[in-house]
């Protein structure tokens, strides 16, 4: 592994961060890359808040601890997922392994 990996709740994530592993609560896993080099990473694009029009995350339409949206633009050695960006929905309680380096 040529770069070191940090821990970060989804709800702290930024853009171009390089994602390397997602687990979140709710019960989506994903471990993107082989390990060896981050430029085999997707990175952050847009991050975007979803949500509730009808209350159900506890106020009336509000998005208190509603789910993100994550944009991630595929890394461009990923010949599989080159063409199309990832779309994960997380908690923002979700736990999100970040790559620098």
């Amino acid at each position: 592994m040529t770069y070191a990996e940090t821990a970060k709740l989804a709800s702290a994530l930024s853009v171009n961060d390089l994602v390397r592993a997602i687990a979140d609560p709710g019960g989506l896993s994903r471990v993107y890359g082989d390990g060896t080099t981050s430029t085999k990473l997707p990175s952050v694009k847009t991050i975007t808040q979803i949500t509730a029009v009808d209350g159900a995350f506890g106020g009336t339409g509000s998005s208190v601890n509603g789910q993100l949206q994550l944009t991630l633009t595929p890394a461009t050695t990923d010949l599989v997922n080159a063409s199309s960006p990832l779309q994960p929905r997380v908690s923002q309680q979700a736990v999100v392994i970040t790559a620098t380096g």
